[in-house]
């Protein structure tokens, strides 16, 4: 391998552990967290928790990593979007405690805006900035 593919741990690090894993569900509105059928780089939103699709299992990882499959979420303060994962990182700016997910960069946390989208607003104990991770086994694994 030293000869092969010696800068491969370099370009693709052993991922941290999953510390939380499932659909995202926002505890104001039941709504979950998706990708709405579309590919990176795109803009996400929520929609109605189906509980079975890829769109909706999402992994948050040690290092703050959220993604869903080999792809991350990040956001700007306007909009939050699925994205290409940095190539050779493994970290990401969300936070959770409490049930809030809290982006580190704008010290602020992720909550359902108008018309199913997804935004950034000051932290505050309200159920509209609150999620829970809830593990649905896909039908086909069970």
């Amino acid at each position: 391998m030293k000869n092969v593919a010696y800068d491969m741990l370099e370009k693709y690090p052993k991922l941290p552990k999953n510390i939380e894993v499932g659909s995202l569900v926002n505890e104001g509105d039941g709504s979950c967290l998706d990708t709405m059928g579309r590919q990176a780089p795109a803009i996400i939103g929520v929609s109605q928790c189906y509980g079975s699709g890829s769109g909706e299992l999402l992994r948050l990882n040690a290092k703050g990593q959220l993604g869903i499959g080999e792809r991350c979420i990040d956001s700007t303060l306007g909009t939050v979007k699925l994205i290409f994962c940095p190539e050779g990182s493994v970290s990401g700016p969300w936070s959770y405690k409490n049930k809030m997910l809290m982006h580190t960069k704008y010290k602020k946390c992720l909550t359902v805006g108008p018309k199913s989208t997804l935004t950034l607003a000051a932290c505050q104990d309200k159920p509209s900035l609150k999620w829970k991770f809830i593990f649905n086994k896909p039908h086909w694994a069970q």
